[in-house]
């Protein structure tokens, strides 16, 4: 990991100086801009591409020259790939697309460059804080605040909450379900459908809040990467709800590029699904991902169309038709989560197919669940699901900090024990955060 995040930092910051250096004719320096820029961005994304998807191209490309019996094949490349490889060239992109669209000046301190791309809480995982915001903080003296580093604590217990009590028990269930999708079939492979839209919620969610939070001990802000995605009323409300600040870098650097939606109705629906498109590559080397990306495009464009054809501005506001959209996005998400988690495209109608045969559900045993493990789970659930509706009204953690200060820390102390008496922690739990493999 560590020579190609040098690379990438030292390639981005040289990128960046060279290409706001002046000293030359008009004409020199234009021509000097645009090469350095297009270097700069082409040996990022080649770097990416090379250490993320060359296995992924050379295995496809073998499985064409095998369908005309060519003799000649490709030497499958296999190496591991770096934590939060897409994270920390993202940033390195974003900077060099910054610096030449004039919007952030470069930074000539190389030292602090090297911080804000390798910044501990957000290089495995996002949140993606563009140069602009993050940067600045780092010229800032910082003190100790009281208040801050007790909302930073508290944003890190609810993260370890979220992780260790919700994500990775409900991943007991949804490992294996989906370790071998043909030995289940109804209500089995729902419950694995909602299990997993909520392991990985916790999990990416979890993740965040606990960057956020060692981010704010030290005293720096970084961007709330979550806002109940789960209460979305369609696929584009809820892309402005996940992972928000991927969805703003992919917006800007790619979607606007294109053309947004200045353009005519066909173009517009190209620039979305191209948008996705590179979205479901970003997440992995696999026809699921790019098919997972591809299918939340088509939805997002049907459901421009669907909207003003069904519902009218009127309806709209009835709390009815809103709980049937949020109901109906979310059953949309979760089947689109089960073929990002599934192995392959095959697994996945074999998952869907099941989903369909029956209502049986097999024994907990077999799912890897005791009667109160999976019950609990469901609680857990529906706590997420309160926890949700409350944050969307009243804007949870503004509401605690009104509260008397027994109350709030009796919240805190339940949070804490939790934490400690339910939480799974060694070979119990899963491995890693599920966004590290991206």
């Amino acid at each position: 990991m560590l020579p190609c995040l040098v690379m990438v930092i030292l390639v981005s910051y040289i990128t960046g100086l060279v290409i706001a250096s002046d000293g030359e004719t008009k004409e020199k320096y234009q021509l000097r801009r645009k090469l350095c820029f297009g270097a700069g961005i082409t040996i990022l994304i080649g770097t990416l591409v090379v250490y993320k998807y060359l296995p992924f191209i050379t295995e496809q490309l073998n499985a064409v020259l095998n369908l005309f019996d060519h003799e000649i094949s490709f030497s499958q490349a296999s190496w591991s790939v770096p934590i939060g490889i897409s994270f920390f060239i993202f940033l390195g992109l974003s900077y060099i697309f910054d610096v030449y669209r004039g919007k952030t000046k470069p930074t000539k301190h190389l030292g602090k460059y090297a911080l804000f791309i390798a910044f501990f809480p957000h290089i495995a995982q996002g949140p993606l804080d563009r140069s602009d915001q993050l940067l600045p903080q780092f010229d800032e003296h910082h003190h100790f605040d009281y208040e801050k580093v007790r909302q930073a604590l508290v944003l890190i217990f609810f993260g370890v909450f979220k992780k260790v009590v919700i994500a990775d028990r409900l991943a007991v269930l949804v490992d294996t379900v989906f370790g071998n999708v043909s030995n289940y079939s109804g209500l089995s492979c729902w419950i694995a459908c909602l299990f997993y839209s909520f392991q990985i919620y916790c999990d990416f969610s979890g993740y965040t809040d606990i960057a956020r939070g060692s981010a704010g001990l030290m005293g720096f802000q970084l961007t709330e990467n979550f806002n109940t995605p789960y209460l979305a009323t369609s696929i584009a409300d809820f892309w402005r709800r996940w992972h928000i600040s991927l969805s703003r870098w992919f917006r800007d650097y790619v979607y606007i590029p294109l053309g947004g939606n200045r353009v005519s109705s066909v173009r517009w629906a190209m620039n979305i699904l191209i948008v996705f498109l590179v979205s479901g590559i970003w997440h992995g080397a696999a026809w699921t991902f790019i098919l997972w990306g591809v299918l939340h495009g088509v939805f997002q464009i049907t459901g421009k169309y669907t909207d003003k054809l069904i519902f009218r501005q009127k309806q709209k506001e009835m709390h009815l038709v809103r709980a049937f959209r949020i109901l109906f996005t979310f059953i949309l998400i979760s089947l689109l989560w089960s073929l990002f988690r599934s192995a392959s495209i095959s697994d996945y109608f074999v998952f869907i197919k099941g989903m369909f045969s029956g209502f049986s559900v097999s024994s907990l045993s077999t799912l890897g669940m005791d009667t109160n493990e999976f019950v609990f789970s469901f609680a857990l659930i529906g706590l997420m699901i309160i926890l949700d509706f409350l944050h969307a009204k009243y804007r949870l953690p503004d509401s605690v900090d009104r509260l008397p200060l027994v109350l709030r820390w009796l919240i805190y102390l339940v949070f804490l024990f939790t934490i400690i008496l339910f939480g799974r922690y060694g070979s119990l739990t899963t491995d890693s955060f599920i966004y590290f493999q991206f």
